[in-house]
């Protein structure tokens, strides 16, 4: 998925349990032992168009990381834009990310590290454009 690696630690048998938002701003916390996969879908037509949003979380077997991968695609009055980003957090900082005190999410609420490994977008109007 990524070109950038941690050095493997032992080979990992806890679970790893993080929270991340789903459609929005539902907030799900996943479950993943290692060797999972676990693959998101969403979206639908909007008031402009539509935009469809793909993730991937991974657990290796052999390594105390988890993967992730973000995609959307999505057209509105500007036209359409698609975009791709890849990160990975230790399992031993899916804690160390954006925590809130009293806001949204809630109290006690963290959300992983992520470290962006690649990101990239295509914006087919600006190509139209010449930029």
């Amino acid at each position: 998925m990524s070109d950038q690696r941690y050095t493997p630690e032992p080979r990992p048998t806890r679970n790893a349990r993080f929270w991340i938002t789903y459609r929005g701003t539902s907030l799900v916390k996943l479950t993943m032992r290692p060797g999972d996969t676990i693959e998101l879908h969403e979206g639908g037509a909007t008031e402009e168009g539509y935009s469809h949003q793909y993730s991937k979380y991974e657990y290796p077997k052999d390594e105390a990381v988890i993967y992730a991968e973000f995609e959307q695609s999505a057209r509105d009055c500007d036209g359409r834009l698609d975009t791709h980003s890849e990160s990975c957090c230790q399992v031993a900082e899916l804690k160390n990310g954006f925590a809130s005190e009293n806001d949204w999410p809630g109290p006690g609420i963290a959300f992983p590290d992520w470290r962006s490994a690649r990101a990239y977008q295509r914006d087919y109007e600006a190509e139209k454009a010449g930029y």
